[in-house]
């Protein structure tokens, strides 16, 4: 497929997926955002769930750097690190105001005692995650193909911010934001595994032809 079929059908996808999450959105914030509330309330939901969303969309558009870069027409890693850094403040913010409203910064500390109990404070780690995958890409220069590994990091922090939400998060207590809440963090899983399978086929597909590239440089060496 060249590039400008790709590109088109990214554009398909992306506007599907924006319209999605932009209605998602709305619902999330009609239901969570009561008058009743006090505002710091509504800023840490409000800054969790844009924190949430950003790690998805970071690692969702991870996986197509080439056609985004020519969609964007601008290098795809700018847009790309920004989105990640807006998401990292968000989710910062958002601790940040339960430490503040819990006069307690152990917050932040993840806890172990169970896995249930790990997985309902899974937020925890998930922050420490995503700050060490955006460490990672800023030093991916130095690191070569390992700040990859690195980057990985960030589809564990969505599935942990997933678990927190769903399990203890108040805004996620309701069926249809459960139910979009599950489908991305199952998505994100087939498309990790789908790319990680394209891959590995790739390689094993052009790793005969630059052995015999190779073999016919040492012939007229």
């Amino acid at each position: 497929m060249d590039d400008r079929a790709q590109v088109d059908r990214l554009i398909r996808r992306w506007f599907l997926i924006i319209v999605g999450m932009s209605f998602g959105i709305l619902v999330i914030l009609r239901i969570s955002l009561k008058v009743e509330d006090f505002p710091l309330h509504w800023l840490i939901r409000g800054a969790g769930t844009i924190g949430y969303l950003s790690v998805f969309l970071t690692s969702l558009s991870s996986a197509y750097m080439r056609a985004l870069s020519i969609y964007l027409r601008s290098p795809f890693i700018q847009v790309h690190h920004r989105v990640a850094v807006a998401g990292l403040v968000m989710l910062i913010f958002h601790g940040g105001s339960v430490a503040w409203d819990m006069e307690s910064f152990k917050v932040f500390l993840p806890r172990f005692d169970s896995p249930i109990l790990f997985l309902e404070l899974g937020g925890r780690p998930a922050i420490l995650l995503v700050g060490i995958a955006s460490v990672g890409a800023v030093l991916r220069s130095s690191l070569g193909q390992k700040w990859r590994i690195i980057h990985w990091l960030n589809y564990i922090a969505f599935w942990l911010g997933t678990s927190h939400a769903l399990l203890i998060g108040t805004t996620f207590r309701h069926g249809i934001i459960r139910l979009v809440s599950l489908s991305m963090a199952l998505g994100l899983m087939i498309l990790f595994v789908w790319k990680r399978l394209q891959q590995r086929r790739l390689r094993a597909k052009t790793a005969p032809l630059a052995a015999t590239a190779l073999g016919r440089r040492s012939a007229t060496g």
